[in-house]
């Protein structure tokens, strides 16, 4: 009976010892943490809300422990930085950032942290819970965008005045009631695309200055946007959802102009009676004059972006990437910043290839001018565009330069400069003799482009492939890196 009783105690004593190497704490960059050797881990020590001093806490990824070893850090331990009570959070932390190899955000996240300013969450969690961000009388930015796998905040914010900006994931799909309410400094935030359901009283008494409503909202609670009075701009991706017309909804809210993505909204019966007062027009017709919408105005009939946002920025974009390349017209999503091309114009010059006669000694390339693609490049930038053609061999280059300051041909150039009414341009290089079989020729266009009154000369070039070993057709760029 004796010796049974031995064995269990000297059992215990084993385990105990075991447990005591597998988990210890350390500090590490004046951080403490509990690193688990069994699974080669860290947690960002509940320690660290009484103990540590840095106005500035980026937790890493990984940390060293004094083994050697690399450990992941995946946890913040419950009440580590904040405390349910008052006056019991971390009095030092101003800037935080937490990782995304974080999967376990503890309780009471930063509540009662009297000085932090700023905090970027990238955590790998799929909700924030009520009380995270409570009593943080000094927050101003809280970014929440690298969470991608966060779907829901609850009530995150409570005495919390001057939080102006944040900046939610695209992966959000609820936004609980209470969420925002009475942050009365917060004047930027975008509500992704994908956000399905906004509780009550979620925004109520803000400061938003532009609401965008996505397409993917289907539920509102009651006062979401109750005393919304700084609402200039208001956007709605979506029209099927009838709870637009609770007036409670936006009791309050009175923008000076409404972005409405369905038809002419005196024609529908149970939407958007609170502004029955307001004038209506069509998108069309407000991008063709959008000084004439007015103080009160709903456009209806808008454009959604492949995100599901509205686009309200008014004037397309013209896109200049080459005189080779086709022009393009877009819009830019304000949400996603995605580019939607609205228009394409032909290339400005289009290369029409190579005739060869071998025997004969000569070669030629032709381009093709667009002049309308031209005039329409010109009446956009208000630039000057005239062109020419050009010819370089490289054993008499000389100077390297085709072009010269003042757009003389240079030293071993021959440049022919063509009236800008000229559709078809070609140039030909004649007498070309065996004795040239390995020179390297360069043929092509010139673009000249004045821009107040500075001229700026381009290169038009099309490299030929060797036609056989006699003679080797290629790009002036390519006789400047070969010379």
């Amino acid at each position: 009976m004796k010796k049974k009783l031995l064995f269990g105690i000297l059992m215990v004593a084993i385990f105990t010892c075991f447990f005591a190497i597998s988990v210890n704490a350390e500090w590490i960059d004046g951080i403490d943490y509990t690193l688990d050797a069994k699974n080669m881990t860290a947690t960002f020590s509940a320690t660290n809300r009484t103990e540590c001093t840095l106005t500035e806490v980026i937790i890493p990824e990984k940390v060293i422990g004094a083994d050697g070893n690399e450990y992941t850090v995946t946890s913040i331990a419950d009440r580590s930085i904040g405390h349910q009570d008052s006056g019991k959070g971390n009095t030092y932390i101003v800037e935080l950032y937490i990782p995304e190899t974080v999967t376990y955000l503890g309780a009471q996240l930063v509540r009662n942290c009297t000085n932090l300013k700023t905090v970027k969450i990238d955590a790998s969690v799929a909700k924030l819970s009520a009380g995270d961000f409570w009593n943080c009388p000094l927050l101003e930015e809280l970014d929440l965008s690298g969470m991608k796998s966060l779907t829901t905040l609850d009530q995150i914010t409570v005495s919390t005045p001057k939080l102006k900006t944040v900046k939610l994931p695209s992966s959000l799909v609820t936004i609980g009631g209470k969420a925002f309410q009475s942050c009365g400094s917060l004047t930027s935030i975008v509500i992704p695309n994908g956000v399905t359901t906004i509780g009550s009283n979620t925004f109520q008494s803000t400061k938003i200055e532009t609401l965008v409503l996505p397409a993917s909202l289907t539920s509102v609670g009651g006062a979401a946007f109750h005393s919304l009075s700084t609402v200039k701009t208001l956007v709605f991706g979506n029209t099927s959802f009838d709870g637009w017309s609770t007036n409670v909804t936006f009791n309050g809210v009175n923008p000076d102009i409404i972005f409405f993505a369905g038809e002419d909204p005196t024609t529908l019966t149970n939407h958007y009676t609170q502004w029955n007062q307001y004038a209506t027009m069509s998108y069309a017709d407000y991008l063709l004059d959008p000084s004439s919408a007015g103080a009160k105005t709903i456009v209806y009939d808008t454009e959604n972006c492949s995100c599901g946002y509205i686009r309200t920025n008014e004037e397309p974009t013209f896109n200049f990437t080459g005189f080779l390349d086709e022009l393009t017209y877009s819009k830019i999503c304000a949400h996603c910043g995605d580019t939607d091309v609205t228009k394409t114009v032909a290339p400005m010059f289009t290369c029409l290839g190579w005739t060869a006669q071998i025997d004969g000694g000569a070669v030629s390339i032709r381009y093709q001018a667009n002049r309308a693609s031209i005039a329409e490049y010109t009446s956009e930038t208000g630039n000057v565009v005239e062109y020419g053609m050009y010819a370089t061999i490289k054993n008499v280059l000389g100077d390297n330069e085709i072009i010269g300051e003042n757009g003389e041909a240079g030293e071993g150039a021959v440049m022919v400069s063509l009236s800008s009414a000229f559709v078809n341009l070609e140039i030909k290089l004649l007498g070309i003799g065996d004795d040239q079989k390995d020179t390297l020729f360069a043929i092509g266009a010139f673009v000249k482009e004045t821009s107040n009154e500075v001229a700026e000369y381009k290169l038009l070039e099309y490299a030929s492939p060797k036609d056989g070993d006699k003679y080797y057709f290629t790009s002036f760029n390519e006789i400047i890196e070969n010379n």
